[in-house]
C-alpha cells in the first residue's frame, strides 16, 4: 500500500471514487501540510510501508489531532469565519494550500451521476451560500435537464445577525423582516426569500413541487444533522435524495448525510455542490484556513468509518464509548 499515513487517507477517500482519487494517489498534498502544521511528527507516519499495525493506529490518532488543531483550529462555538487562521499559515503557504487542495478536488463541483430524482435536499446555511446551492441547482436543470420531484429546503433553528453570519447587509436583513412580517428573521426566512428569488423566478425550477423544513431547537442553533432528522418523516418516499451543497463543504456534509442514512433513514443519496469560489473577497489566508478546516471536519466525521475499513475493531469501540 504505502506509509501509515497513506493507508489512512486512502481509507478515507475511498467512497468518493474519482472525485478524491488525489488524496490516495498523491499523499504529499495532506502530508505536505501536515509537515509545515508540526514538525514533531514522528517520521515512522510518512515511511515507503507501514511496518505494523500499532503503528497504524497511532498513525491515525495523529492524523485527526494534528488536523484538529492546526487545519481545524476552530474553537468553542464560533462560527468558521470567526475562526483566526493558525499561526504557521503565512501568504506564500496559503498559496500552497490553495494549489493542493485545487488538486485534491476539494474546491471542485461535484455533479450528479443521474438525470431524474424523485427528491433533491438543499441544505441549508447562509443566505449567500444558499443562493449559490439553488443558483446550481437551476443551472443543472436547464443546462443539463436534470428532472427533481419534490425541492425540499433544509433549514433549521438561526436567529440571523449581520454582524456575526455573513448572510447580507443590515439593509438586507431588514428587506426580508418587512417582507416577511416577523420581528425576527431566521434561516426559515432567508431560505424562503432566496427560493422566491432564485428558484421561483425560474420557469422550470418554479414547477418542482416545494416543502420548506424547519429544524426546532430550543437551545442553541441547529446543524445539518437536526435538519436531516427533521427531513426524515417527510422522506419516506424517497428512496433517492440528490443533496445539494457546495465545496469545500461537499465531503463534510457527506459524511453527516453517511451516519444520518446509516442510523436514522436508509436510502440512496449523493451529495453534490458547485465549485468553491476562491476567488471571494477574502484574504487569502482566510480562504486557505476554510479549506483545511473542511478536510480536518470532513475526516474527524469520517473516523469511525476509516478505522472499520482499516480493520481496526478496538478502536472503533473506543471512538463509539
Amino acid at each position: 500500500m504505502g506509509s501509515c499515513v497513506q493507508e489512512v487517507l486512502c481509507a478515507f477517500s475511498e467512497p468518493y471514487g474519482d472525485y478524491l482519487s488525489p488524496v490516495c494517489e498523491q499523499p504529499n498534498l495532506i502530508t505536505d501540510l501536515l509537515k509545515i502544521a508540526d514538525n514533531n511528527i514522528p517520521e515512522e507516519y510518512f515511511l515507503d510501508y507501514c511496518p505494523n499495525q500499532h503503528t497504524l493506529i497511532e498513525a491515525e490518532k495523529m492524523l485527526i489531532k494534528v488536523t484538529q488543531d492546526q487545519f481545524r483550529a476552530r474553537s468553542g462555538d464560533k462560527e468558521r469565519h470567526e475562526s483566526t487562521a493558525p499561526e504557521w499559515i503565512n501568504e506564500a503557504i496559503a498559496s500552497f494550500i490553495i494549489d493542493n487542495f485545487t488538486k485534491l478536488n476539494f474546491i471542485s463541483e461535484k455533479a450528479p451521476k443521474l438525470q431524474k430524482y424523485p427528491c433533491a435536499a438543499l441544505l441549508g446555511s447562509t443566505a449567500p451560500n444558499m443562493e449559490d446551492r439553488l443558483g446550481f441547482l437551476v443551472s443543472l436543470i436547464n443546462n443539463r435537464d436534470l428532472e427533481i420531484k419534490t425541492l425540499y429546503l433544509l433549514t433549521g433553528t438561526r436567529s440571523v445577525d449581520s454582524s456575526k453570519y455573513r448572510d447580507g447587509s443590515a439593509e438586507y436583513i431588514e428587506a426580508v423582516k418587512e417582507k416577511f412580517s416577523v420581528d425576527v428573521v431566521t434561516e426559515k426566512e432567508l431560505i424562503q426569500d432566496v427560493y422566491d428569488r432564485i428558484c421561483k423566478a425560474d420557469p422550470k425550477c418554479s414547477e418542482i413541487k416545494l416543502t420548506l423544513i424547519n429544524a426546532v431547537k430550543d437551545v442553541g442553533r441547529a446543524n445539518t444533522l437536526d435538519t436531516l432528522i427533521a427531513f426524515k418523516d417527510y422522506a419516506k418516499n424517497c428512496e433517492r435524495v440528490l443533496y445539494i451543497s457546495i465545496a469545500p463543504f461537499i465531503v463534510y456534509q457527506n459524511e453527516v448525510i453517511a451516519k444520518f442514512a446509516k442510523n436514522h433513514f436508509q436510502h440512496e443519496y449523493e451529495t453534490i455542490g458547485k465549485k468553491a469560489n476562491i476567488t471571494i473577497d477574502l484574504p487569502k489566508v482566510k480562504i486557505a484556513h476554510y479549506l483545511i478546516m473542511s478536510f480536518a471536519e470532513a475526516l474527524y466525521g469520517a473516523r469511525t468509518r476509516i478505522k472499520e475499513s482499516l480493520n481496526l475493531e478496538n478502536e472503533i469501540q473506543k471512538d463509539e464509548l
